[in-house]
């Protein structure tokens, strides 16, 4: 027997977006971009200066310096000293520092363990070196990320920049506990396409708004990525994707296969350094790179790193103890002094310092926190060519008989479709990984995680709203979309990149969206639209809670989905159908009856709509169908204050028995700006046993 549903209405509200970056004009890009080295009107010089015995020289003024740019003499215009991670700013110079150059007063370390190049109490002991500064000479506000480059995996970012301690020491002890080795990983599949109310057939080619092709193909409109987990790098070929390994991001430059690149060679060492050394320049402020290693990168890595304001702490991971050791210690003592030159000038080109044991844990931590905390910041004028050209920079202060150590030049910014690979996965993941993003201004990109279906497959669908759109999204053209889910622990538990032509879909709205199956608990989901060939980006990231299961098998509520009648939605899927599934994973499966006009609510609703529906789902479970009263609340979020609306039932559908799918229609006439909360309470007559789910939305 068909349960009868009574309606009954009411509100509650909560905010349901939130955006990775948000600004509110395109006016403050430009005082932004004078915080970034890269596009910057002012040009920002860090500058160390030692004493004879290599101690920083405090009480130093402006008038005390003179700098070159390209041998031309160049008027220092902004001044700060910066002492123990404190700022100061010079009394004459803060006027100008308020409103040309507003540089970064907070750290920014690089840990960066060449575990290839690294004997195995040298790896542990580099732990240990890292943890120690972590711990106890983290400032903070200051940030640190952790890369790794070992025999098998190559170049892997562990984490990126992060405040969070937390999280810092997983990434350290991870990266050391993995070694070289490949471990698990994760590879990368293609397919995808764009799945409209027309049943477009995506898999097999016949997509009426494009066309699906493989990831490695160059033409085409439309395809996607999808991570999948595999038993390593060799197993699952990690290396021909963005990740690595579970618990990193790989960032390789070797060419060929993963079995091409199981024994990467130094070459292979060099370019992933020098592409490194590349990408810091699009990291705005002062950055510092503690490497530790056995080995010196090529000729030219040092210069690069001074050219991106980083500093190199050099420290030698060869264990060989200073007495003793048995056969063959004496060679290897030779050998670490020999490597110990190399290391020393490595470091100094860049204004740096060279440790040549890496068991003094707390020496180093020491050392590296009172260097990296004083220095002075010199500013000056320039006109960015946005060639790349080559700029040399010279420093020297008027007092004699002191050392001064900055960087050896800089290269005016290029445009993003010259950038290298590298370069550009940095700005990407400063996008999307770092808690502080700095790299790039992204528009907001609205999105909505939903819960529970019918589908046995999947019980959580990523939802976004991508406007394709020069001034509201992105613009018309190649464009990739990436979606990251982290669980509590930051783990990367699903990672998707795709790639699309959306040239044909120039000023719509297009709804990407993803299938997943999570256990429940507490996750993060990150999304970022980026397009390929200007990097213009929209990017979002919303913390969400996958809920358990109910403790009865009794009566549950799914979900709602907002829509806005008026209009057919185009639905982008971001994943292919898999070997396993009898048919592809689409929304219209997750939400069947989906009205064909209308498009998914995600976000604010939009100025000239006065009413939604809602597709709610029901689940009855084991037991059979009852009398049930639905109570629909509507509530502004800031006072808490319900606002009186019209409602009706639309219709309502079976999917199989016990399971209902609800439409309902909602009117919300003359809604003032704010946040709203759709609550939908569901009570059985008989029992009293309670379900509830709720929707929420913005109004502008």
């Amino acid at each position: 027997m068909r349960s009868k549903v009574q309606f009954i209405l009411s509100l509650a509200v909560s905010t349901l977006i939130l955006s990775l970056l948000a600004f509110d004009s395109r006016q403050n890009q430009a005082q932004k971009v004078l915080r970034h080295d890269a596009a910057a009107v002012v040009k920002l010089v860090p500058v160390r200066v030692l004493d004879a015995e290599g101690r920083p020289v405090r009480g130093l003024r402006k008038e005390d310096f003179v700098l070159y740019d390209n041998d031309e003499l160049k008027t220092i215009t902004e001044f700060e000293v910066r002492e123990s991670g404190e700022t100061q700013i010079a009394a004459e110079a803060a006027a100008a520092a308020e409103t040309q150059a507003r540089p970064e007063a907070k750290r920014k370390y690089f840990f960066v363990l060449d575990m290839q190049a690294s004997d195995m109490f040298g790896n542990r002991d580099s732990k240990n070196a890292v943890l120690e500064f972590v711990v106890n000479q983290l400032k903070p506000g200051d940030e640190a990320g952790v890369l790794t480059f070992g025999a098998l995996t190559g170049l892997v970012l562990r984490q990126y920049l992060s405040s969070d301690l937390d999280k810092i020491k997983k990434a350290i002890r991870r990266s050391i506990e993995m070694g070289g080795g490949g471990g698990g990983g994760v590879s990368m599949a293609s397919g995808g396409g764009v799945d409209t109310r027309r049943e477009v057939d995506l898999d097999q080619g016949k997509a009426v708004a494009g066309q699906v092709v493989k990831s490695d193909q160059a033409q085409g409109e439309l395809g996607a990525g999808r991570i999948t987990a595999t038993g390593g790098d060799e197993a699952g070929g990690a290396g021909e994707s963005l990740f690595g390994g579970t618990s990193g991001i790989q960032l390789d430059t070797a060419g060929g296969g993963a079995y091409a690149r199981a024994g990467r060679t130094k070459a292979d060492f060099d370019m992933s350094m020098m592409e490194l050394a590349k990408a810091m320049k699009y990291i705005s402020g002062t950055k510092s790179v503690v490497y530790f290693s056995m080995r010196t990168p090529g000729k030219d890595v040092s210069r690069l790193f001074a050219e991106a304001n980083t500093t190199i702490y050099a420290v030698n991971t060869n264990s060989v103890p200073a007495k003793g050791g048995g056969a063959g210690a004496s060679r290897m003592r030779e050998m670490k002094k020999r490597q110990g030159e190399a290391l020393k000038d490595f470091a100094e080109a860049s204004g740096g310092h060279y440790f040549a044991d890496v068991k003094e844990a707390k020496t180093i931590a020491k050392e590296v926190e009172v260097l990296s905390g004083n220095y002075y910041v010199l500013g000056y004028y320039i006109s960015p060519s946005w060639d790349g050209r080559l700029h040399q920079i010279k420093v020297e202060v008027k007092q004699p008989g002191l050392r001064v150590l900055a960087q050896a030049g800089y290269n005016d910014p290029k445009p993003f479709a010259a950038l290298s690979d590298l370069e550009k996965k940095l700005q990407l993941f400063d996008l999307v990984l770092s808690d502080k993003p700095v790299t790039t201004e992204a528009l907001d990109l609205p999105v909505e995680v939903l819960f529970g279906s019918t589908m046995k497959e999947a019980n959580t669908a990523v939802l976004v709203k991508l406007a394709v759109d020069e001034k509201t999204g992105v613009p018309p053209g190649k464009t990739e979309l990436f979606t990251f889910i982290f669980d509590k622990d930051h783990k990367i538990v699903l990672g998707e990149r795709g790639e699309m032509d959306s040239t044909p879909h120039a000023q719509k709205t297009l709804f990407p969206y993803l299938l997943t199956s999570l256990q429940p608990g507490e996750y993060e989901v990150r999304v970022l639209a980026r397009d390929m060939g200007t990097g213009q980006s929209a990017a979002s990231r919303l913390s969400f809670t996958v809920p358990a299961p109910a403790a009865t098998s009794r009566m549950s509520l799914f979900s709602p989905l907002l829509m806005v009648p008026g209009k057919k939605a185009e639905f982008v899927r971001m994943s292919r159908q898999t070997k396993k599934e009898k048919e592809p994973m689409s929304i219209i499966r997750f939400y069947p009856f989906l009205p064909t006009n209308s498009t998914p609510l995600v976000g604010d609703l939009p100025p000239d709509a006065d009413k939604v529906w809602v597709l709610l789902p029901l689940d009855y479970g084991t037991g059979e169908p009852a009398e049930t009263n639905l109570d629909v609340k509507a509530v502004r979020a800031e006072s808490g204050e319900e606002i009186t609306v019209d409602w009706g039932l639309i219709d309502m559908k079976e999917t199989e028995p016990g399971k209902d799918f609800l439409l309902i229609g909602i009117g919300l006439p003359g809604l003032k700006p704010g946040a709203y909360r759709l609550v939908f309470s569901l009570t059985e007559i008989k029992s009293g046993a309670k379900a509830s789910a709720t929707a929420s939305f913005g109004k502008k």
